[in-house]
């Protein structure tokens, strides 16, 4: 992955975090690709992020500090069921988070105002 690359990444799906509006977002990288590796880049924007508060941590390093968090996933999908999804709550509640919706908030494509909703309804729980 190239340094363009992760930026534009960064820039259009992180953008309300890294603006402060947005507490956290997920972002899928591939692992390794024509030149630096995401691992490297990772690193290297954590290192510029952290003065500024903001951390960048793979979701992997993240499910070994879930244990007792309360937590709730949500996330679209454009393709497929969503199953993604399914996958993360699994994997985040054998991490051993506290998570307050079964199998988090899937939305397909835009969320509508049902699942906006339901997120707020959430959010609410959450705080």
């Amino acid at each position: 992955m190239t340094c363009a690359k992760f930026e534009s990444v960064l820039g259009f799906h992180c953008s309300p975090v890294l603006l402060g509006i947005k507490p956290a977002n997920l972002v899928s990288l591939v692992k390794d690709e024509d030149g630096a590796s995401a691992d490297t880049l990772l690193q290297y924007y954590r290192r510029r992020f952290a003065k500024h508060g903001v951390d960048i941590l793979p979701l992997c390093e993240l499910e070994g500090k879930l244990s007792g968090k309360k937590l709730v996933l949500f996330g679209s999908y454009d393709w497929g069921d969503g199953e993604w999804m399914r996958k993360w709550y699994e994997r985040a509640k054998e991490a051993g988070a506290d998570l307050l919706a079964d199998e988090g908030l899937i939305a397909n494509n835009t969320p509508q105002e049902d699942d906006l909703n339901a997120c707020r309804e959430l959010g609410a729980k959450l705080a």
